[in-house]
């Protein structure tokens, strides 16, 4: 047992445990409905019952894969998307959502090598991630972000 993939063996498990528990608890506790008039615990219901199998699909290969050894944490990447994920938090409401969303990006990929992943490409998958952002909270879900500094 000690020679198996431990790190995704019990990440696995854990992502199983949660998501029966939240499906579960959503088809005791809560009005799940039909498709064509779906209550509240349908979409808990739903996303329980992935993340449950998602992680069956981590944990199972896992426990017939050796161990590969400790996996070292990358404390500068870390940081890196620490920080821009903050960033994110205080700048949305002066900076607006896209010029947030663009320096979220740049901010997170500073550890990466120029050489792998260059400025063109940061600013690009910046500018895509800003665009998927805005038509999923501005254009679908409707909220009220300001888009730039001046829309408020």
């Amino acid at each position: 047992m000690l020679n198996k993939d431990l790190q995704d063996l019990i990440g696995g498990l854990a992502m199983l445990a949660i998501g029966a528990f939240a499906a579960i608890y959503a088809y005791q506790n809560l009005e799940i409905g039909e498709l064509s008039r779906m209550g509240p615990g349908f979409f808990p219901l739903v996303l329980g019952a992935a993340l449950a199998v998602l992680g069956l699909l981590i944990a199972l290969p896992a426990f017939f894969r050796p161990n590969a050894g400790p996996l070292g944490i990358d404390f500068k990447a870390l940081f890196f998307v620490t920080l821009s994920l903050l960033l994110f938090a205080f700048l949305l409401r002066p900076l607006g959502i896209l010029i947030t969303s663009v320096l979220m990006v740049l901010v997170s990929t500073l550890p990466l090598s120029l050489a792998t992943v260059g400025w063109k490409t940061r600013v690009l998958t910046g500018l895509g991630v800003a665009a998927v952002t805005w038509v999923v909270f501005i254009l679908g879900l409707g909220m009220n972000l300001p888009t730039w500094p001046w829309s408020h």
